[in-house]
């Protein structure tokens, strides 16, 4: 999943993709992303790109970065 998402994002956000693309599937993650670009013409971030994703993956994600960051 990372992969899929480096040629469209910065290294900070690939990650936040991934996780989401795992959660939700890859598909659902870039529709998302397309959709986000055709309402603001800017999904660089995944906090630009999530409000178009389900509930679910959205806690999905924050969980995981709050884990990671209790890691460091």
């Amino acid at each position: 999943m990372y992969r899929r998402w480096w040629k469209k994002l910065s290294k900070g956000q690939q990650l936040k993709f991934a996780f989401a693309s795992y959660n939700a599937g890859y598909n659902r993650v870039e529709r998302a992303f397309r959709q986000a670009r055709e309402s603001d013409q800017q999904a660089e971030a995944w906090e630009q790109v999530a409000p178009f994703t389900p509930p679910e993956t959205r806690n999905y994600v924050l969980r995981i970065q709050a884990l990671m960051k209790g890691a460091k």
